[in-house]
């Protein structure tokens, strides 16, 4: 399957993960040229023989990966466990385009659609944006912590704040303390360390149109 999106034309591909239940989503940059993917490294970041990665591309597996959604299907619904974005695509909002694939593919399959527990202020944003609610879990600033622990009460009070991502458009869209200023603006809180469960067809529908 592919998805256009701003300068991203991406292909989406399925593989077993863990055990037969356990999936990934894997997103890849279709749109990227070959001299894109020639300065592209092995795993740990090594630069590729030129040869092999000419060979990779003759052979179209060598498309940068955007990232992955880890999944696990059991009775007709889809737990949305995760996600990963690679660095080099992170900014860029793809975030909320991935998690919107996997719920357009659940509504075209007639899968029902819920995530495990999340733990992550921006999956939590994604997923209250494309309408699903979350079940039970604690009222925190959005923020860019990765850790549970790591997220900011509204009281302010954390284990760690983490620096703010400018970069990041789902965080400037909500608002955020600005450092150089030291002002601080209305920031959108969300939930975390919560299930989300997903709303009706037609708003999850409408809501990945949007």
């Amino acid at each position: 399957a592919t998805h256009t999106a701003a300068a991203h034309k991406i292909t989406v591909a399925l593989s077993i993960d863990a055990s037969p239940a356990r999936v990934k989503l894997k997103f890849f940059d279709a749109s990227a040229n070959e001299d894109d993917q020639l300065v592209q490294g092995d795993a740990s970041g090594r630069k590729l023989p030129a040869h092999i990665l000419r060979r990779r591309v003759e052979n179209r597996s060598s498309k940068p990966k955007i990232g992955f959604v880890l999944l696990e299907n059991r009775d007709n619904c889809s737990h949305f466990l995760g996600m990963q974005v690679t660095e080099a695509y992170r900014g860029q909002g793809l975030a909320a385009v991935l998690v919107a694939t996997w719920a357009a593919l659940c509504l075209a399959a007639g899968f029902s659609a819920r995530s495990g527990r999340i733990d992550k202020p921006i999956l939590a944003h994604v997923l209250e944006s494309l309408g699903f609610c979350s079940v039970g879990g604690t009222q925190v600033l959005l923020t860019d912590a990765t850790r549970l622990r790591d997220c900011r009460l509204p009281s302010g009070h954390t284990v760690f704040i983490p620096k703010f991502s400018r970069s990041n458009p789902d965080l400037a869209a909500a608002g955020g303390s600005d450092p150089e200023s030291g002002r601080s603006k209305e920031q959108r809180l969300v939930r975390v360390g919560a299930e989300f469960a997903a709303p009706t067809c037609d708003l999850l529908q409408n809501r990945v149109r949007e």
